[in-house]
């Protein structure tokens, strides 16, 4: 059974993958400002997203990793546990310096005229969305079906409620400039 913290995060990679969908029919439809928003968000949603596992799920998961005296073939060891963190973590460096990336070019063409030079701008952010897209997908199921069911395995009920709230927090922590209705699809 998932823990709270598990279906949060996993609730969340689904509402990450609707900002995708949506940036994707704004690349298609060569749109530069939906472009334009749907990226700022898409990268937004995952700062916040990897700043709720950077702070909070990895750390807890790695302590309890190391903490843990029974054996449990389900689990992973110390080393096992810092090796798929250490891998997830290269993940999400890839993906924001690869979005940021991305927000640079598009901020640089919003006022950009020239119909081939806005094509080829679009065409160029299509490439890395679509790069961030599939290694997206293999690391949401890597969390999805490692890091997240550890949780309950190695952590207790308190463990667990304290995590939740704190992952729930970061989730929440959405920057200025985006409205609810915006930052929930």
């Amino acid at each position: 059974m998932l823990s709270k913290v598990s279906r949060l995060l996993a609730n969340d990679h689904h509402e990450v993958d609707k900002v995708l969908r949506k940036l994707e029919i704004a690349l298609q439809a060569g749109d530069v400002e939906s472009v334009y928003a749907s990226l700022d968000l898409l990268w937004a949603r995952m700062a916040v997203h990897i700043r709720a596992e950077h702070l909070h799920l990895f750390p807890r998961v790695l302590t309890a990793s190391q903490e843990s005296k029974t054996f449990d073939e389900q689990l992973p060891g110390a080393d096992k546990a810092q090796t798929v963190i250490a891998e997830l973590r290269e993940d999400h460096d890839f993906f924001m310096h690869e979005l940021a990336n991305a927000v640079t070019r598009m901020r640089e063409i919003r006022a950009v005229s020239e119909a081939e030079t806005v094509r080829a701008t679009l065409k160029v952010v299509a490439r890395i969305v679509g790069q961030v897209k599939q290694r997206l997908t293999e690391h949401n199921e890597a969390e999805e079906m490692h890091v997240y069911r550890w949780l309950s395995r190695m952590l207790n009920p308190a463990e667990l409620a304290k995590l939740a709230s704190q992952v729930s927090a970061e989730l929440g922590n959405r920057p200025p400039r985006f409205t609810q209705n915006v930052w929930r699809e």
